[in-house]
């Protein structure tokens, strides 16, 4: 009895162990992992990174500027003795230090300005970061909605082989009895091996499909990944009321290609902000203090004088206001205006085109979502159809009004527009979930500035 207890404990186990194995994936999860895991977002995690360094120091150059300095030097030969401020041939050991701060008044705001283009800047990046999260997003969705239809026309082949299965078993059954000819068992066994051909085609196209998921995914390739739709991924829609210039409006609130293409627009006006203003004089407000020792300064008693004393005595201060004025310095400053001038053109020219695309691109999800909608109703009212005359067609059989040619063809029809039904509600589903990214519910939900 203790040995069974065991023995099904393990059994538990195993099968515990082999089910979480075999977990299946979600959409949500294939997507989180895919931008988890890809190169470009990688990089653009860099390149934000770098803006936000760049944009500290921006910020860091409106605080006031403190430097040091100290040297020490040894001195022989012919040189001015510091002590006579004569000439003469001697040697002396003598080292100096100074600090000196300098703040600048007034920059034609050009430091300012250039706090907010990289201010622009990083909030762009940081956009540019969530538009390719969702480029991903979207492929991953098109290509898990693909691999969910390859395996439901598996699971159909699956099904078709075993209900031929069954038929050649009956028919052999009935040919033994007299009711049914040879070439009934020969049709059924050629009807037989096509669904069996079809399973195998089936599977492979599967596997092509999961493999072009795996790739997107940066998922290793030689393990084994299992997906399957949760609830919400597969339901039936119903309304289409969807209007594109509505759902326009409502997406410009929160795509991040319209948002990082609007902080292109400001980045450039600051830029150009920021180059008028280095045409501007600059008003900088500056001060320092400085002090030196040498060992060649003596006392009246021939005695060098002590570092301490040196230090206080030979101390300066100063403290003044600088005024500078470009006046001409090639044509830089002009030019570096007039190239911020057409930066900031080409940025407006390029934010009004990109709106013109997501206007396109939300009507036609619009279109495709409405479209597959009445595709799916349609090819469910033909599969009901179609279920109903493969019925009434397998009642005239057995009643050998028509023949096994004439059922079969029945029975194809059927599967045909069973797949017909499976393939319009994925691609229904898939453009639903399209539509509502553009409503504003994200497709990405993991943490994006890392």
């Amino acid at each position: 009895m203790l040995r069974l207890s065991t023995f099904s404990l393990i059994l538990v186990l195993l099968t515990s162990t082999s089910a979480n194995a075999q977990r299946s994936w979600t959409l949500q999860e294939c997507i989180d992992y895919a931008v988890e895991n890809n190169a470009q977002m990688e990089v653009q995690r860099a390149h934000n990174r770098i803006n936000d360094l760049s944009l500290r120091d921006a910020q860091l150059n409106l605080l006031p500027s403190v430097g040091g300095y100290s040297s020490a030097t040894y001195i022989f030969g012919r040189s001015p003795d510091p002590s006579t401020n004569t000439y003469a041939n001697t040697q002396y050991f003598g080292n100096g230090y100074s600090v000196d701060a300098s703040m600048p008044l007034f920059a034609g705001f050009a430091n300012i300005n250039n706090v907010r283009l990289e201010k622009f800047r990083q909030l762009r990046g940081q956009k540019e970061a969530q538009k390719k999260a969702d480029d991903i997003a979207l492929e991953i969705l098109m290509l898990y909605y693909e691999a969910l239809y390859r395996n439901g026309l598996v699971q159909l082949a699956q099904e078709q082989v075993g209900v031929s299965a069954k038929e050649v078993e009956r028919m052999q059954v009935q040919a033994r009895l007299g009711l049914k000819a040879k070439a009934d068992i020969a049709e059924a066994e050629a009807k037989h091996a096509a669904d069996e051909y079809m399973l195998i085609n089936s599977q492979n196209i599967y596997e092509d499909a999961l493999l072009s998921l795996k790739r997107r995914m940066s998922y290793p390739i030689d393990r084994p990944l299992w997906i399957g739709a949760a609830p919400e991924e597969l339901r039936e829609i119903v309304g289409m009321g969807v209007n594109a210039d509505s759902l326009f409006a409502v997406a410009l609130d929160h795509l991040p290609q319209n948002e990082a293409s609007e902080f292109g627009v400001r980045q450039a006006r600051a830029a150009l902000a920021m180059q008028k203003g280095l045409m501007l004089p600059r008003l900088s407000l500056g001060g320092g203090y400085s002090t030196r020792y040498y060992n060649s300064f003596k006392d009246e008693t021939g005695s060098v004088v002590s570092f301490r004393n040196q230090f206080t005595n030979n101390a300066t201060q100063n403290f003044g206001v600088s005024l500078s004025i470009p006046i001409f310095s090639g044509l830089n400053r002009w030019s570096n205006k007039e190239r911020a001038r057409q930066n900031l053109r080409i940025a407006q020219v390029s934010h009004d085109d990109l709106l013109q695309e997501v206007y396109k691109e939300v009507q036609k999800a619009v279109q495709d979502l409405n479209a597959s909608v009445k595709a799916y109703n349609q090819a469910l009212k033909q599969e009901r159809a179609r279920e109903l005359a493969h019925q009434m067609n397998q009642r005239k059989y057995e009643e050998g009004l028509i023949s096994i040619l004439d059922l079969y063809t029945s029975a194809n029809m059927l599967l045909a527009a069973k797949v017909e039904t499976m393939g319009n509600k994925f691609r229904m589903n898939a453009r639903h979930r399209v539509v509502d990214y553009y409503k504003g519910i994200p497709l990405v939900t993991v943490d994006l500035s890392n």
